[in-house]
């Protein structure tokens, strides 16, 4: 009957679209950016999700957001790759996400998620000073470039995991899978993958903090890249 025909195609049509969710073919991208304007957007609390008031002693409507009141010298960004799903059916209660996210390797520039505070709700001038950011007053402060990336190859029964990470001494990119660990061309490195999984940057540093770690990274990370380099001569 046509009700069965609609019926089947129905569940064909569904099925195809999990699938394709599943395994990462709903045909968009997304840039790091977007992920962070998402992350640190406002969110309405009305109705049942109203806000307390100490002040009013009464729920009240109200909007939250993320910021950041410092920046590290660290950022790590976890890309959510792994979403539970409402179908239970050949036990996919969960899928992994595949979608094709594009990050900067240089000039990540976190200014637009700093904490902006609102001088009519600060108690002090140290609250003042607290959050004035003057540790964040240059653009150059805020800038942040990768050095590493953990990428996970396959579903969400099985996988594996294989970083990309940078010599600061050298601004060289290495690939490590397990024991094995080659040179990455700078040209090999993505900065658009469905399989990034951690991305790290570091913020950009001054001359002389740069040269600090970069004695300490000679001193204890180079002598092994070295000793990996002679292998892979070695192996040729």
């Amino acid at each position: 009957s046509d009700d069965g025909k609609t019926g089947i195609s129905r569940f064909t049509s569904g099925m195809m679209s999990m699938a394709k969710s599943v395994l990462g073919m709903n045909g968009y991208s997304l840039c790091l950016d977007d992920c962070l304007r998402a992350f640190f957007s406002s969110e309405n609390l009305e109705g049942d999700e109203q806000y307390y008031c100490e002040k009013c002693k009464s729920k009240q409507d109200a909007s939250k957001a993320y910021s950041l009141a410092h920046l590290p010298e660290v950022m790590c960004f976890h890309l959510k790759r792994f979403n539970k799903t409402n179908y239970s059916g050949w036990g996919l209660g969960s899928q992994k996400n595949s979608t094709l996210i594009s990050y900067p390797l240089k000039g990540l520039d976190l200014k637009p998620y700093l904490y902006k505070p609102d001088p009519s709700l600060l108690n002090s001038d140290d609250d003042e000073r607290n959050y004035s950011n003057d540790s964040c007053a240059s653009t150059s402060s805020t800038l942040y470039d990768l050095f590493a990336v953990v990428r996970h190859i396959g579903g969400i029964n099985g996988g594996h995991y294989i970083s990309n990470c940078k010599n600061p001494v050298n601004e060289e990119w290495y690939e490590f899978d397990d024991e094995f660990i080659r040179h990455l061309p700078a040209s090999s490195v993505p900065s658009t993958s469905s399989e990034a999984y951690l991305l790290f940057y570091a913020k950009r540093s001054s001359d002389e903090q740069i040269s600090g770690k970069r004695d300490i990274v000679e001193k204890y990370l180079t002598p092994s890249l070295q000793r990996v380099e002679e292998t892979e001569k070695k192996k040729r």
